[in-house]
């Protein structure tokens, strides 16, 4: 039987994920998210998906640039070919949007991904959903299950009708982050119990991260809670009204971590529902701005309250640790967290941007 595994590319301070599905003698190629680049040399991205051909679904967690822009430029640039090398696409993104501003800005990525998403669907080259919300449910595929989780349905609306009234480039926006962490000297029990702050629907870019697609995927020994850039609120919410809770927790074999570690997109009452032991973060460290993961992330990993110490937590990482803690942005103390019962994986290699990170379960 053909393994199941996960590519987790390195992509800056972006997502790119590629997953290699089967289930019984069906298999498949999911793509969620492109990275923020178009460059190969620093989006891996841009090369790996030349290697497959058919992809059988491509998920745009949401119109960020550190999303988007490697699905747009892939998409661009197979438009014509026949037959169309994706069989299907959900992006959350409005259709026929005129922006007369900046072709930087992710909103207008986004509008111009739907446009061409648009004209393949009409010639019927591919299908484009942009309806995913929690009420889908579970979608099947012949290789795989997707459970959606997120957005919720009141999120989606807001976020649909107002996209296009509004043209922020909703990268970070947080002021220039400190080059020494001044978490690094609070043990992770104390930082763990810090309150969260919540994300504002009224602000276009807190929304964005909101809408998020944000799923549970199953196929033949592999399960996975991919949570895009969301806030823990909402997706915990969903999750208890599918009858997760601290009694009967989601089993999964590993959970992406929520907008590349930054703090308020990780709690105690999401993670007090999940049974997993493998968390991936996704980032180089992060943007000019803003240093991720941040430690009061790390700190809710290994310290929510209901977190069993007698199993080892292993934290992958798509870089190696020297590059993210970068600027002196240190993430572990190792002796304030020496009885924290934790593993660092990260890739090793001579080149942090040239080589995707390999993950099953067989691991």
């Amino acid at each position: 039987m053909a393994q199941s595994y996960i590519d987790f590319l390195p992509a800056q301070h972006g997502d790119a994920i590629i997953i290699h599905c089967n289930k019984g003698d069906n298999s498949g190629i999911i793509v969620v998210d492109g990275g923020p680049c178009t460059n190969p040399r620093l989006n891996r991205f841009i090369d790996v998906i030349k290697e497959f051909n058919p992809i059988d679904l491509m998920i745009l967690t949401h119109h960020d640039s550190d999303h988007i822009t490697g699905l747009l430029n892939y998409i661009k640039n197979h438009i014509t070919d026949l037959p169309f090398p994706v069989h299907e696409v959900w992006a959350d993104c409005a259709k026929h949007i005129d922006f007369d501003i900046s072709d930087e800005l992710s909103a207008k990525q986004a509008g111009k991904l739907a446009d061409y998403l648009e004209s393949l669907q009409s010639g019927k080259r591919l299908i484009w959903r942009s309806d995913i919300h929690s009420s889908c449910g579970n979608i099947e595929f012949p290789f795989a299950s997707l459970e959606i989780i997120g957005p919720s349905p009141a999120t989606y609306r807001k976020f649909m009708e107002e996209f296009g009234d509004k043209f922020p480039n909703t990268a970070e926006t947080t002021p220039m982050a400190p080059t020494v962490n001044p978490d690094i000297n609070i043990p992770c029990r104390e930082l763990a119990a810090r309150p969260k702050s919540q994300p504002n629907p009224n602000d276009y870019q807190q929304l964005t991260n909101m809408a998020s697609i944000s799923f549970i995927l199953r196929c033949d020994g592999l399960s996975i809670l991919m949570l895009a850039d969301s806030f823990p609120k909402e997706i915990t919410k969903i999750l208890t009204l599918g009858g997760y809770s601290k009694e009967n927790k989601l089993k999964v074999d590993f959970v992406k971590i929520a907008h590349h570690g930054s703090r308020n997109n990780t709690d105690n009452n999401l993670l007090d529902i999940i049974d997993c032991d493998n968390f991936l973060i996704s980032t180089n460290g992060g943007s000019g701005r803003s240093r991720h993961p941040q430690r009061e992330t790390i700190a809710n990993i290994l310290c929510h309250p209901e977190r069993n110490y007698d199993r080892t937590v292993n934290l992958f990482f798509n870089y190696p640790l020297d590059r993210i803690q970068r600027y002196d942005h240190a993430i572990f103390n190792e002796t304030l967290d020496a009885d924290l019962n934790y593993r660092i994986h990260e890739p090793v290699t001579n080149d942090s941007d040239s080589s995707e990170y390999r993950l099953s379960t067989s691991q």
